[in-house]
């Protein structure tokens, strides 16, 4: 007797934990977080595609990844809410940092951007700036397209979000990566799945292409491609590529524009970005709206990034179509 008392006890735990936890306790284990340009995420809800692949992000309950070869596969949905966490201090000014222990970097540091109603374009050039001194950090430099404006390491917004981004990357992200500068083009939201496609490396003193350009009613192009070490310039034939195709409801508009960004993780010592005499430019950038006219942006400092940005970074607008980004104006 005293034995199947005991053992219905134990049901009755089990069932009180599932009740409680919406599934088994062995289901409740903390799934891996992974790196993005948007912040940390499931690994399940991130997906890597090769380059020219098609993601269908308007069907239901899945994903549908179709690769420039002709293949394709579904992907369930994640369905999960992003796990990544803001630390509170980091939306709050902080003292001023040294070279050896910044506050820690996490989410946008210094931006631009620009509310425009029917843009169907944002191509530009980003410089490829030289390697920081020291390894361990995560750095991102890119333009975007959002449909609305929120950035972190704020708290999420009520409203569905998405970015378009072609991205430069420093050190490691769920992409991959190492000690070397990258570049990959991304598709983020936060309560659905995240998408790159494959990260292919640049050397220091090239410059990258990119571009983010409509090409149906809901349907955007993103590409980043090596266009060679002389600058502002068409690729070459042979340029190697890193495209996807996004198609998805939410896409429609995209109004917010970024004309330059720059990104950090996990920096803990100035030695760890760029050197003041390594800026990231930005340059060539251009803006269209349907039919093919060109906008000429004002390009608003954004002020809702991490305050103040590690390192003291800085970001200067010259004129609509040339930024600059100095990751660190620290004295090394």
């Amino acid at each position: 007797m005293n034995k199947w008392i005991a053992l219905g006890a134990l049901a009755l735990i089990f069932s009180a934990a599932v009740a409680v936890s919406g599934a088994p306790v062995a289901e409740q284990a903390e799934e891996e977080l992974v790196l993005t340009p948007f912040g940390r995420f499931p690994a399940s809800c991130v997906h890597g595609v090769k380059s020219g692949a098609h993601v269908h992000a308007h069907l239901p309950g899945h994903l549908l990844l179709e690769e420039a070869d002709g293949s394709s596969r579904k992907v369930a949905r994640c369905g999960r809410p992003r796990l990544a966490q803001w630390s509170p201090r980091l939306t709050q000014a902080g003292k001023q940092e040294s070279a050896d222990g910044p506050e820690d970097a996490d989410g946008w540091q210094v931006y631009v951007k620009e509310e425009i109603a029917n843009v169907t374009a944002l191509t530009g050039y980003f410089s490829v700036p030289a390697k920081p001194q020291q390894a361990a950090q995560t750095i991102f430099a890119f333009t975007g397209l959002q449909n609305i404006d929120w950035v972190p390491p704020n708290p999420d917004p009520s409203k569905s979000f998405d970015i378009i981004q072609p991205v430069l990357q420093f050190g490691s992200s769920s992409a991959g990566g190492g000690y070397a500068w990258y570049y990959a083009s991304w598709y983020v939201t936060l309560t659905s799945d995240v998408v790159y496609s494959e990260l292919v490396t640049v050397d220091v003193g090239h410059t990258v292409f990119g571009n983010m350009t409509k090409t149906g009613d809901n349907s955007w192009f993103i590409d980043a491609v090596d266009v060679g070490a002389g600058g502002a310039a068409a690729p070459a034939a042979d340029a190697k590529h890193s495209s996807i195709t996004i198609t998805r409801s939410l896409l429609e508009a995209q109004p917010w524009s970024y004309g330059a960004v720059l990104e950090e993780y996990d920096i803990d010592s100035c030695y760890q970005v760029t050197p003041k005499h390594a800026p990231i430019n930005f340059t060539k950038l251009t803006l269209q709206q349907a039919g093919g006219h060109p906008v000429t942006p004002t390009w608003a400092v954004g002020k809702a990034g991490q305050s103040p940005p590690a390192c003291l970074a800085s970001i200067t607008v010259h004129d609509p179509a040339t930024i600059t980004i100095v990751p660190s104006n620290m004295d090394l």
